[in-house]
């Protein structure tokens, strides 16, 4: 009597643990908590996750992982090893790659470019504070910021060049959304630093 219950039961077991999810896994850095009026947390509670990330990526179908501030270029080489992608967000922090954020970021950053140089393709993506830190990683740790003001500011994409032909995202990115971003003021601009590199280039 119970036999085609106990069978059901076990063959959906079964189908539950051969089912195959291929929705990516993205790593996003924790930040360190470091403003005055939170300085009452407890000492485990010194890093965290903005959720507006997690939910972003899991909208878009993908399954979140956090990955750790602090830790060993081991423990990130795992990391990078497990995931599809990481997102490094924006937020506030001290431009030291040797503590916080800042050091997570560099490090990523030199596995993921072994990883690219090597052929395979493992993508980063930074987002204001994330944008920042991966260009000061990419040369070497110094901070190429200066101040600046522009405070909601829309201005078209200006790419600088090559970035078509370099660009993963740009090369595969439809013509028409191309010439939005090219033409038309569709980017935010809330900066209180702008890049010192950047500024060159725009003269070129």
């Amino acid at each position: 009597m119970y036999l085609p219950v106990i069978l059901t039961l076990i063959l959906s077991f079964v189908t539950n643990l051969t089912i195959c999810n291929e929705r990516p896994v993205i790593g996003i850095l924790t930040q360190e908590v470091y403003w005055s009026y939170l300085n009452h947390l407890k000492p485990y509670n010194n890093s965290y996750i903005a959720a507006s990330y997690v939910k972003a990526i899991e909208a878009s179908g993908g399954r979140v992982v956090p990955v750790f501030t602090n830790r060993t270029t081991e423990y990130y080489m795992d990391v990078v090893n497990k995931v599809n992608g990481i997102l490094v967000p924006g937020g506030g922090c001290a431009f030291n790659i040797s503590f916080g954020i800042s050091q997570s970021t560099n490090e990523v950053f030199h596995i993921a470019k072994r990883v690219n140089d090597g052929g395979d393709h493992f993508p980063i993506l930074g987002i204001c504070l994330g944008f920042e830190l991966l260009l000061i990683a990419s040369i070497g740790g110094k901070n190429p910021l200066t101040c600046c003001n522009s405070n909601n500011v829309n201005l078209p994409l200006n790419l600088i060049p090559t970035m078509e032909e370099k660009s993963m995202l740009f090369k595969t990115m439809p013509k028409d959304i191309r010439n939005i971003l090219l033409t038309e003021p569709v980017t935010a601009n809330h900066h209180k630093y702008q890049s010192i590199m950047m500024l060159n280039l725009s003269f070129v």
